[in-house]
């Protein structure tokens, strides 16, 4: 996992706009590019009085999106309401999931598009454990194995967690999924570039 203090990148306690916005997200593209594939990125949101639902869109939604797959992108700290609908607008926009997670990690809000119903369960899984396999995901829906694998990959490709590929015991290959969070003891915060 990998911290960056998005107040770091701007002019102000505020964001606002468009160029603002595109600005910041040269510098956040430059941080997030030497991070590995599957690497959680948090960003803290400390700091930041006000941003517009622009702001937020073009600084970091459009990476997240860009990222789905690869890297995810969550917001830590984050406790202004106003704050957080103005990010679930941007993230709506964009059709981009973005979780926020509170102080002490115990509770998330999903910004941005709902999972469809049908995976919800799935996803409430994935968030209540360290990592998911399609075995151990499918005993406890109670689904089938095939079922299971389905809905993960859903939510891998729609930007709602992330997986690793790992052998299987069987000699072919396996996914473990795991949820975006910024809570993990590998910190890293950037220098203001």
């Amino acid at each position: 996992m990998f911290l960056i203090q998005l107040r770091h990148f701007m002019e102000s306690d505020e964001g606002w706009g468009p160029v603002e916005g595109r600005r910041v997200r040269v510098h956040l593209e430059r941080m997030i590019s030497q991070t590995l594939p599957g690497t959680s990125i948090a960003l803290s949101m400390e700091g930041i009085a006000r941003t517009d639902s622009i702001f937020p869109r073009e600084a970091v939604v459009e990476i997240a999106r860009y990222e789905r797959g690869q890297r995810g992108i969550c917001l830590v700290y984050l406790h202004d309401a106003a704050l957080l609908e103005n990010w679930d607008n941007a993230a709506r926009r964009c059709q981009q999931p973005l979780f926020a997670w509170n102080t002490d990690f115990s509770e998330v809000h999903l910004l941005g598009p709902q999972a469809p119903i049908g995976l919800r369960g799935m996803l409430n899984y994935v968030l209540s454990v360290e990592r998911a396999r399609a075995s151990e995901a499918a005993k406890k829906l109670q689904v089938s194995i095939q079922n299971a694998s389905n809905k993960l990959r859903d939510l891998w490709e729609a930007g709602y967690i992330l997986r690793e590929e790992q052998c299987a015991r069987s000699g072919g290959r396996e996914f473990t999924y795991f949820k975006i969070i910024g809570k993990t003891n590998m910190y890293s915060t950037p220098q203001r570039q």
